[in-house]
């Protein structure tokens, strides 16, 4: 039996109908570690132009993005018991939202309203996180 490069991913995850547009799974399908590693070993095994290695890096940002806003685990949510995982946690979010602030889109350099959630829902956490952490809210573990 022949393994897949990406199991995961389906017709509606590549191509998604109007509807297929909306589902939460199969954007987690596309945008993951493991699309990412595909795109990498595409590139190293199959010859595939070096841009798929600009996407995966991206697929890489975005779940880790999700990972971190979706959090509820005292490990990866976002608490200071691990200052020094706390403070990459930070950094990343960070990054993100300069990084969906630079995106352009088609050959006007179009905005997006998805870029304007992202930088939305990035920043609300960020000063949220603040806010409880600093009057002495915390995670247990």
């Amino acid at each position: 039996m022949a393994l897949k490069i990406a199991p995961h991913l389906s017709a509606a995850a590549i191509e998604p109908s109007h509807f297929d547009k909306m589902k939460v799974g199969l954007a987690l399908n596309v945008f993951s570690k493991a699309t990412s590693a595909g795109l990498k070993y595409m590139v190293q095994q199959e010859n595939r132009p070096l841009s798929y290695l600009t996407t995966a890096w991206f697929l890489e940002q975005v779940d880790r993005w999700f990972d971190l806003m979706s959090s509820r685990h005292p490990i990866t949510a976002l608490s200071r018991l691990k200052m020094e995982e706390y403070q990459k946690a930070i950094t990343v979010l960070q990054n993100i939202v300069h990084l969906f602030r630079g995106i352009k889109k088609g050959q006007k350099g179009g905005w997006k309203p998805v870029q304007t959630g992202v930088i939305m829902a990035t920043t609300s956490i960020l000063a949220i996180q603040e806010e409880m952490l600093t009057q002495g809210h915390r995670n247990h573990p």
